[in-house]
């Protein structure tokens, strides 16, 4: 994880945390999910899935550029920028005794539904079930 301290040219936002352990790209659904069984995390899922070619890959592979990865310390919602990379967009620390993937589900969930509610959702978008 990187501090930034430069706005971002898309949205004009300071991202403060860019997380560079990840590539500078969207990623498959399929890495997400194998994302969960590395690092002591114990959540990574998706709110939303998109074709790869509908984001200029070659690719007809689901992808997305937002997920939540959770770790029994804290749970963060991770949003692609192109022009930076991974930065987190939200995040939620787990009390010492709280229930980290309850955590993250319910980042998850909150993050689902602004996604559901966006005028401008795609129809070629997938919202997983839950």
């Amino acid at each position: 994880m990187a501090k930034n301290s430069k706005s971002c040219e898309c949205c004009n936002t300071v991202h403060s945390e860019i997380v560079t352990e990840l590539p500078n790209r969207p990623l498959k659904i399929t890495e997400i999910a194998a994302l969960r069984k590395e690092n002591n995390n114990v959540f990574s899922k998706s709110p939303m899935s998109i074709k790869g070619t509908e984001l200029g890959i070659e690719d007809t592979e689901q992808y997305t550029t937002i997920f939540i990865l959770g770790t029994n310390a804290i749970a963060r919602t991770l949003c692609y920028h192109a022009e930076i990379g991974w930065v987190v967009e939200d995040k939620s620390k787990v009390p010492k005794k709280g229930d980290a993937k309850k955590i993250a589900m319910d980042l998850f969930n909150n993050t689902a539904q602004n996604i559901k509610s966006m005028n401008n959702f795609s129809p070629n978008r997938k919202i997983p079930s839950e």
